[in-house]
């Protein structure tokens, strides 16, 4: 991935390196479910941020190459980047639009995999189509009369396994009801309810801030809505929202299972933090605006302290009423009045973030505010769960579309309940073109460079479990991460600033690892605060973030069988174990490997070059990498070269000119290919597969 603290690097030697990497060689044998995929003609796809465009004749490329795909991930071509090739795309521009294109990948993904996975619930019966209401009678009609002798057969339990429940029957549930156990008595619905199944999220009743003015020279790009299935409180956003209950008494804070769980984990993850929120005692310690009664945030949360480091600033919680007395309300007036919770969330949140100029998190270009489907737990709105979805949808739609600074997203804590939201999204964009334009963007001016079409692909290799992921530095980076050269570069301003090893070194062979090399000698003595810790102790530390970045989040809502990594974080474990986490049982696992290895496992994780938890381990000089070639875990380079063997691999936030991941992936060409010719093609082959565009030449991602 690109550096943007170390734009200069010479990036001749990468570019060599990845121009052997995509000489010609015959196709891949496809089978027959995957010959409509373009993609597949090569071994994998990288999403790149710092490539204007790909080659020109790109489409003989894939149709004639075993090598990479480069989708860029950026969808500015005005300006300098027609006329200079060599001109510097933004990252955060690139970066934002990346996390769009896998919003999309998931979508396509999810409604081929799970597109009939809420037809059985009955928290969305009202939201059927007719068509699924009338498979939906047939259905139960067929279980109410079927004689309790045929449950008995073997077939019953796999169709009870492989079919019901993933229509979303809950068969714990022994009455003929067939309901979810906690919805209880639905709700009689009221005619104008009724007829149009689902309401209208209500218009505001006060006065939005004011957006800020767009900066100079710049078009400001349309906001959007994501969809993720994972918890609202393990994302790195700018803030969340968390359902809870202003009880009359101010005897102590209010109630919630989300808000909770995220105290439980910042007493673990972030102790400091927790300490400073300790005397919030009631809600007379919340801020209350008279503006926005629904929503309230910590009143000491400490914005100075994490606006002047702002690698230790965490997603601000903000805690939203959902109490309603469900007894005085129809189901159109609950709904209206959690969005106007919803409202209240963003607009305190987005008002007062502006007016302390406190910028949006991992150098983002937007805010990011994160809501769960609230009310529908605790808050007694379970039974019109599809009402309040939808209208979270059409709301949030229309915040981003008002405010030039805001990004929203959606966590699902259930696959059926993301489902249905990909649902309603998609038929929401065949009513109104004008909804979600970021995905427009997405199409190109070009044939060649429509990532519409690259979506749609790898939505489909991941249906069929053929697409592998694997996660570099740049997943970690919108977590509030640092890259390669940007971590070291931090360790080093503990021992000597202005820091200088990266000039020292630059243009010399393994600069990276020089720099490591000679950063290690430094960690050990003590640094100018007279502190001796190890090289890889201050990795550790730096590395050690809590919340997993929305890209990861992207990424596991793809629910992939297996993923690999070098990142040193936990974020990749998180988002995974958060996945379907409201319905999680002890048979969805996620075995990281080689560290916590569970056969069966549902899902694996290989963890290449070490991880927090285990410092020894972490790769990170020129002898860790010397040692690693002889180690165990030298062994994990043959379960990434068997992916690459049998699935295609979409790298992400990765650079892809790692001379040892180079060598890895020619070895599996050669394996796929007897007569595979490892030397440099000629001119005009180069000519029609390099890779235009900035590779920048980087050591193995942390």
């Amino acid at each position: 991935m690109f550096d943007p603290g170390n734009p200069k690097v010479d990036q001749a030697a990468a570019l060599q390196k990845f121009q052997r990497l995509v000489t010609p060689h015959p196709w891949l044998r496809r089978s027959r479910s995957l010959q409509q995929n373009r993609l597949v003609n090569n071994i994998a796809s990288t999403l790149s941020l710092d490539a204007w465009s790909q080659s020109d004749d790109e489409n003989a490329f894939h149709k004639k190459n075993l090598g990479i795909n480069f989708l860029c991930m950026h969808p500015d071509k005005e300006g300098n980047a027609t006329t200079d090739p060599n001109s510097k795309p933004d990252i955060s521009v690139a970066s934002r639009y990346q996390e769009i294109f896998m919003d999309l990948v998931v979508m396509k993904h999810s409604l081929r995999v799970m597109g009939s996975r809420f037809i059985l619930d009955p928290r969305f019966s009202a939201n059927l189509s007719e068509s699924d209401k009338s498979f939906k009678d047939h259905i139960i009609k067929f279980l109410d009369t079927m004689p309790e002798e045929a449950k008995k057969s073997a077939a019953w339990d796999e169709m009870n396994e492989n079919l019901l429940n993933n229509l979303g029957l809950d068969t714990d549930n022994k009455n003929k009801e067939y309901t979810v156990t906690s919805l209880g008595n639905m709700r009689p619905r009221s005619k104008s309810q009724s007829q149009s199944q689902s309401p209208s999220a209500p218009k505001p009743t006060k006065a939005k801030s004011p957006s800020p003015p767009a900066a100079p020279n710049t078009t400001p790009t349309p906001g959007h809505v994501f969809i993720v299935n994972n918890s609202v409180c393990c994302m790195y956003v700018d803030a969340f929202l968390a359902p809870v209950d202003f009880m009359p008494s101010q005897a102590r804070l209010p109630a919630g299972t989300i808000h909770t769980a995220w105290r439980h984990q910042l007493a673990e993850r972030d102790p400091q933090l927790f300490n400073e929120l300790m005397p919030t005692k009631t809600k007379k310690d919340l801020r209350d605006d008279p503006q926005h009664k629904l929503a309230r945030f910590y009143k000491n949360w400490p914005f100075d302290r994490f606006k002047a480091d702002m690698l230790k600033a965490i997603p601000l919680i903000v805690l939203g009423h959902v109490g309603f007395n469900v007894e005085k309300l129809n189901p159109e007036e609950h709904v209206a009045l959690l969005m106007e919770t919803v409202s209240d969330f963003v607009d305190l949140t987005i008002k007062h973030l502006r007016s302390i100029d406190y910028k949006p998190l991992a150098r983002k270009k937007k805010y990011v505010l994160a809501l769960p489907v609230l009310g529908t737990g605790y808050g007694n709105a379970t039974d019109i769960t599809g009402d309040v979805l939808e209208a979270i949808l059409k709301l949030s739609s229309r915040l981003v579309a008002e405010n030039d600074d805001l990004d929203i997203v959606l966590t699902c804590a259930d696959s059926a309940t993301f489902c249905m939201a990909q649902s309603f999204r998609r038929n929401m964009m065949k009513e109104d073109e004008n909804l979600w334009p970021s995905f427009r963007q997405l199409k190109g001016d070009d044939s060649s460079n429509n990532k519409l079409r690259d979506a749609a692909e790898l939505a489909a290799l991941a249906a069929k479990k053929k697409l592998s992921i694997f996660i570099g530095a740049g997943v970690s980076i919108g977590a509030g991460g640092l890259s390669w050269f940007a971590l070291l570069e931090k360790i080093e301003m503990d021992f000597q600033s202005p820091p200088s090893l990266q000039n020292k070194y630059k243009g010399k062979d393994d600069s990276a690892l020089l720099v490591a090399d000679e950063l290690n000698n430094m960690c050990a003595g003590p640094d100018t605060k007279n502190v001796t810790k190890s090289l890889k102790t201050r990795i550790a530390d730096l590395c050690n973030r809590p919340f997993p970045s929305l890209l990861m989040a992207l990424l596991a809502s793809l629910q992939p069988r297996g993923a690999i990594t070098q990142n040193y974080d936990f974020h990749a474990e998180i988002a995974l174990n958060n996945v379907n986490i409201a319905k999680r049982t002890r048979t969805e696992t996620v075995s990281i490997i080689p560290y916590s290895p569970i056969k069966g496992a549902t899902t694996w994780l290989l963890k290449m070059h070490g991880c927090v938890s285990a410092k020894d381990d972490i790769v990170i000089t020129k002898e860790d990498f010397d040692r690693f070639e002889e180690s165990r875990l030298k062994a994990n380079g043959g379960l990434l070269q068997a992916e690459l063997m049998t699935s295609h691999m979409l790298f992400v936030g990765f650079s892809m000119t790692d001379a040892n991941y180079l060598r890895i992936i020619s070895e599996v060409r050669a394996a796929l290919n007897k007569d595979c010719d490892s030397k440099p093609h000629s001119k005009s082959q180069s000519n029609s597969t390099a890779v235009a565009g900035n590779a920048t030449a980087r050591a193995p991602t942390p």
